[in-house]
């Protein structure tokens, strides 16, 4: 390859990971937690086509499959997977900070106040799994474990195998 190429490849490069969709290759998974829930709070409920610089492959099929359920339809997906409820909020502040870290995985923990109403409010924490994309380097969120320990990706691949043969 030519020089002219090898700048023309690279400056492509860095326009394509300058975008928007590419915010989340932050070297701190914590950054890319954060991100992550401010900028796709519901990326549980979007499009999984969207998702794919973000979510990393087994997550996006499980994704994929709960998408695929019929409009109205609950699926394996019944609560809010940042709170495991159906009700109640998350209030400032959010706190999000990487616990476990090697150079392709890594585990952010997010604590918030969760609020189901004025007398009932209580700290909570998730875990939120990272992977390492080998295509572009930039984290990938591989799970997002509850309050109540529960694996999102465990429990949508779960359900879908039992109630939908999806798997």
């Amino acid at each position: 390859m030519s020089i002219t190429n090898s700048l023309a490849v690279a400056l492509a490069l860095t326009m394509l990971w300058n975008t928007p969709g590419h915010a989340q290759c932050a070297s701190d998974p914590a950054k890319v937690a954060k991100t992550l829930y401010t900028q796709h709070h519901d990326f549980y409920l979007e499009d999984p086509k969207a998702l794919s610089a973000l979510v990393a492959p087994r997550l996006l099929m499980s994704l994929k499959l709960e998408h695929a359920c019929p409009q109205g339809e609950l699926c394996a997906i019944e609560a809010v997977p940042w709170t495991d409820a159906q009700d109640g909020e998350i209030v400032e502040p959010i706190y999000f900070k990487t616990v476990e870290q090697t150079a392709m995985n890594a585990v952010v923990e997010m604590r918030y106040t969760f609020v189901l109403d004025k007398s009932d409010q209580r700290q909570q924490q998730i875990h939120l799994v990272f992977e390492r994309s080998k295509l572009s380097a930039c984290w990938l969120l591989s799970d997002l474990v509850g309050s109540r320990g529960n694996s999102l990706v465990d429990e949508i691949e779960r359900w879908h195998k039992e109630f939908r043969n999806g798997l």
